[in-house]
């Protein structure tokens, strides 16, 4: 095994992890203090459930479904607003571009160029996790899974908030309604962070 400033005496594993997933970590600066150069990674079969692999398809199917809907919108309405198609999964704007990870061989100038060639608008692109990010047309998203070295075509993987308002079932339970009542407070004017 090549050294690296890592020093391990058996490789680590990490087992089922999902490359967006991973991408998510790195976006946010973690992974530049870590050095994963040596980590081999499995992914489990399990995490390819969700994904359509009839003919060897490398667009997910999310992604799919989401293009499909488009279509079938489109012959019902051709001038309908199709943002109204985003989903949690998947998100659409007005014109039918799909926001997608396209996981590459190798992002570089010339893949990034051959991606927007085939009508891919960059947001952002990994050289670490060999993912690029972007807004494609359905129109165009088999002309993009057709680039030499795209061996996926996924959703991003969304950031989700979890939490609720002052009138949530927890509120009750814990009593705090009933504080506030008798203390006549509503948090009004309090500054957070």
């Amino acid at each position: 095994m090549k050294k690296s400033k890592n020093t391990f005496e058996s490789p680590p594993v990490c087992e089922a992890l999902e490359p967006r997933i991973l991408l998510s970590v790195a976006s946010i600066g973690v992974s530049e203090s870590l050095d994963f150069a040596d980590v081999p990674v499995y992914l489990s079969v399990d995490l390819l459930a969700g994904y359509s692999q009839q003919d060897n398809d490398i667009v997910s199917s999310e992604v799919r479904q989401a293009q499909k809907a488009i279509e079938d919108t489109l012959v019902e309405n051709p001038t309908a607003d199709l943002s109204q198609l985003s989903s949690g999964e998947v998100y659409v704007n007005q014109n039918g571009d799909l926001h997608v990870y396209v996981h590459v061989d190798q992002v570089n100038p010339s893949a990034i160029q051959s991606l927007q060639a085939a009508g891919l608008s960059l947001e952002n692109a990994n050289e670490t996790m060999r993912v690029v990010q972007g807004w494609v047309n359905h129109t165009f998203l088999d002309s993009l899974a057709a680039i030499e070295g795209v061996y996926r075509i996924t959703a991003p993987t969304y950031a989700v908030t979890n939490a609720g308002s002052i009138t949530t079932a927890g509120d009750g339970i814990l009593n705090a309604d009933d504080l506030r009542s008798e203390m006549n407070v509503t948090g009004n004017g309090v500054k957070i962070g």
